[in-house]
């Protein structure tokens, strides 16, 4: 805003600040009401006073009040995989889906879609509790989002792995005879000019005896390769 740098915003709700600038990247997905609640809105860039003056730029929402009379609204923002145009890295991709956009091992005749399901709804609602004293206004805001698994490529632990065998992993050179070799950090010793030495695990192999307990039961949760390296 401004010119400033982009974690430099403020945002403000009804004079009291909502997210401090650098905390959140001036990141808009922490202004949590939707716009049917906001009364007005104000940006401050240049000469801002002094209770506003630490940013680079502030935006301040005043929300909506209750009123004599019960009033509501209601919205909803919709997108689906076929409303959306296909990616272009996807429609650039070879064929793997048929004219109904199935997939096929055979046949194909254009490129898939990821699959989308997108919604953002809500509603406001106010009204009186004591008529010319005491007023109600809330709001409701829904997201739901179903949206198929990014198609990356992710290194995960093979079955050697999960044993301790990163004898794979040895790939000496004549610059780099020790590459990928594992050593023992419980071998540490002086070696009497001032550094220090370890020795390698017999054969690159970690005993599972050494296994932290809490990183195994993590390595339970990871899946087995789909693809070979």
């Amino acid at each position: 805003m401004a010119g400033s740098q982009s974690a430099s915003t403020e945002f403000d709700i009804d004079g009291s600040r909502m997210v401090i600038s650098n905390w959140f990247s001036s990141n808009y997905q922490y202004i949590d009401f939707p716009q049917d609640a906001v009364q007005e809105f104000t940006l401050t860039t240049t000469a801002p006073p002094a209770q506003i003056g630490r940013t680079g730029g502030v935006m301040s929402f005043e929300i909506k009040s209750g009123t004599n009379r019960f009033h509501g609204s209601g919205f909803e923002y919709f997108r689906n995989d076929g409303l959306d145009a296909n990616g272009f890295f996807l429609n650039a991709s070879a064929p793997g889906c048929n004219s109904s956009g199935q997939h096929v091992s055979s046949g194909a005749t254009q490129a898939c879609r990821t699959g989308l399901q997108q919604k953002e709804f809500g509603g406001t609602f106010d009204g009186p509790i004591l008529k010319n004293k005491l007023f109600f206004f809330g709001w409701y805001d829904g997201f739901r989002l179903l949206q198929a698994a990014a198609s990356n490529l992710i290194t995960v632990p093979d079955a050697q792995i999960r044993q301790g065998n990163f004898a794979a992993w040895l790939a000496p050179t004549a610059n780099c005879p020790n590459c990928g070799v594992i050593y023992d950090p419980n071998t540490t010793a002086a070696d009497g000019s001032g550094s220090y030495t370890r020795t390698a695990f017999t054969g690159n192999v970690i005993p599972t005896t050494r296994f932290d307990a809490v990183a195994n039961n993590i390595l339970r949760i990871f899946p087995l390769p789909s693809t070979a390296a």
